[in-house]
């Protein structure tokens, strides 16, 4: 089949930056739809990977992980979808993208696409939506289902506003640095707390505190990870109406990859710029933000 891809990291402006490719079809897994890629949005993501991924072993690599298009072809254990049925979806950057004629994506992170919306309008959507998706209920902490509005009030102290502005910088900056390895801020958390834990594995009730992450958004998280075969879930051995989530290889690889890179991002953007003295006070703050009863 047809494919764009790139073999090493050259200047987009340098012709064999993106090269048109020949490459053998995909054959779905037990759990993969095959699509036909109808539309295809190009992200931050693309831009980054390219830039800093080499290729393995002289392959080609494929980017474009926001893609519209129709299921012709279906896995051995599918149940959510049929061929014939219209789909949208932010692939797994772990696997190859979409910038070809047909791509494999596991069902569990697949939706219909709305009626409302063309191919290419449904493509603009996915990434774009599950970053709304984590703003709303994992930055700002909106309740599902409460339908509540958030509501702002004019801060009083003085550099409230510099310090809104830092704090947002500092999480989106380490959050893009760990896209580069694949992970996103609430991924990288959750696996470096389980790769220090017995047997690897914690019981999602203590996962969630140590993430600082409500239940049902920490559920979220675990589903698109275990997709990635990051962790898996099993019954808590402790609890047995409970569940905990294990760190796999895979994830315990991907893990030691990224942590050297999130410690020298932690390093640029905060403490080799700070004051150790105010390093410390910030320290302060976080620990009455972390304790504070509200």
């Amino acid at each position: 089949m047809k494919a764009v891809a790139y073999f090493e990291s050259l200047a987009i402006d340098d012709p064999r930056a993106l090269q048109d490719v020949e490459l053998p079809e995909p054959v779905p897994g037990p759990r993969d739809l095959l699509v036909e890629v109808r539309a295809i949005s190009v992200n931050p993501v693309d831009t980054k990977v390219r830039r800093n991924t080499q290729p393995e072993g002289g392959k080609p690599k494929v980017l474009g992980w926001d893609v519209a298009g129709v299921v012709v072809g279906v896995g051995s254990e599918v149940s959510l979808f049929k061929v014939g049925d219209e789909v949208f979806y932010a692939g797994s950057i772990a696997r190859a993208g979409g910038n070809s004629e047909r791509h494999l994506v596991d069902e569990r992170i697949v939706g219909r696409k709305p009626r409302s919306l063309s191919f290419a309008e449904a493509a603009a959507l996915p990434l774009t939506a599950i970053t709304a998706w984590e703003l709303l209920f994992e930055r700002l902490g909106v309740r599902e289902g409460q339908g509540g509005a958030i509501v702002t009030e004019p801060l009083t102290p003085p550099g409230h506003r510099s310090w809104l502005a830092g704090t947002h910088r500092l999480a989106s900056y380490l959050d893009e640095q760990l896209r580069l390895d694949g992970l996103d801020f609430t991924q990288y958390e959750v696996l470096a707390n389980l790769s220090t834990a017995p047997e690897g594995r914690l019981s999602m009730t203590t996962l969630a505190d140590l993430v600082r992450q409500d239940r049902s958004c920490l559920v979220q998280a675990i589903s698109r990870m275990e997709v990635d075969g990051l962790v898996s879930r099993t019954a808590d051995p402790h609890d047995r109406r409970g569940v905990a989530a294990s760190i796999t290889e895979r994830g315990q690889a991907v893990v030691e990859q990224a942590t050297p890179h999130h410690i020298r991002a932690m390093r640029r953007i905060l403490i080799d710029i700070v004051d150790p003295e105010d390093l410390n006070a910030v320290g302060r703050v976080m620990q009455a933000i972390l304790t504070a009863e509200i």
